[in-house]
């Protein structure tokens, strides 16, 4: 817009300077004619030898001066034109949008207070991109992902809920750090996709993947996740069963419960295969909660147990596999 500005006024200036120019020319040659100089004018004066008086010559004719100031007139025409098109191209430019501010400041701040030395100010950053994130601005996902490597568990923590309040926009970005080596990313981000819920269905096969991680704090969260999505993750039913078998005898009973709440989720039909604890209908008023409702480690109100607890003996669970292998063969 500066740069038009300026056009602009070069233009008027030039606009100026012809016609001002035009009339000093025509000015200075009228007056020439009127008291022509002695440059311009020679009269005869009797010299010896000489028998007649020198004829008198003028410079500059009249049709000189009117074709110089024609050719005056077609340059200050040509600069009007220019000028007129200059004009009409900035009234028909584009408007650029308006740049977004938070808390007085533009994005590009936020971005770059992501790297600042204290971990509370990239905290106090990364929650406002946040904010950002879940009003539709997806500029700011990839730095949202690269703020939960930080080392800091508060900015990471804060780019997780970031990331999730992105939604189904964040899907790409969150998956990506499902394969990461860190076992603390990796379960954050499976956390945020089951936070984000039946969108997060395309990480699915992801998920499915890492139910058969050695690690079982992965399995866990992968199966949390899949409680999350519900039953648009039936695909990986047949996983969760392994998992459930494959950890149904560990020391931490969570590996175990959360697989069985993935199950259930997922399929609200074999709640009744599993002991009372995990039938969500057992203990919340209908309509309150539904199946995937539950997070990690809520415990059902009116002393129905815990997840996480070990009140349900060995042979039951036994037994609830048993059932459910022979559901599957049913379907």
């Amino acid at each position: 817009m500066g740069t038009a500005k300026t056009k602009i006024i070069a233009c008027l200036l030039l606009a100026l300077a012809l016609i001002g120019g035009g009339v000093g020319i025509a000015v200075h040659r009228l007056s020439a004619q009127e008291a022509p100089g002695q440059e311009a004018i020679q009269r005869a004066s009797p010299r010896e030898g000489d028998g007649a008086a020198t004829p008198v010559l003028q410079v500059g004719t009249e049709q000189g001066q009117r074709a110089e100031i024609d050719a005056l007139r077609r340059d200050l025409q040509k600069a009007l034109r220019e000028l007129e098109d200059l004009r009409r191209s900035l009234r028909t430019a584009p408007v650029p949008p308006p740049v977004k501010l938070f808390r007085g400041k533009p994005i590009a701040f936020w971005i770059e207070q992501v790297q600042d030395y204290d971990p509370n100010y990239r905290a106090e950053a990364v929650k406002v991109l946040g904010i950002i994130a879940s009003q539709d601005e997806k500029s700011v996902i990839p730095v949202l992902a690269e703020a939960m490597k930080d080392k800091n568990p508060k900015v990471g923590t804060e780019a997780r809920k970031g990331l999730t309040s992105a939604g189904a926009a964040a899907l790409p970005a969150l998956i990506s750090l499902v394969n990461e080596e860190d076992t603390l990313l990796r379960t954050q981000a499976m956390r945020a996709l089951g936070a984000i819920r039946p969108p997060a269905k395309t990480a699915v096969p992801r998920l499915i993947q890492a139910l058969h991680d050695n690690d079982a704090q992965v399995v866990r969260a992968a199966a949390d996740a899949l409680r999350g999505i519900g039953p648009d993750a039936k695909a990986a039913l047949p996983a969760l069963l392994e998992a459930l078998q494959r950890h149904l005898k560990d020391s931490d009973p969570g590996t175990r419960d959360s697989t069985a709440f993935a199950i259930t989720s997922i399929d609200p039909a074999t709640q009744k295969l599993f002991p009372a604890r995990f039938q969500p209908s057992s203990f919340f008023p209908p309509g309150m909660m539904g199946p995937g409702m539950m997070g990690p480690g809520m415990r059902p109100p009116g002393g129905g147990g815990e997840v996480g607890s070990q009140s349900d003996s060995s042979e039951d669970w036994e037994k609830t596999l048993r059932e459910l292998k022979t559901y599957k063969l049913k379907r």
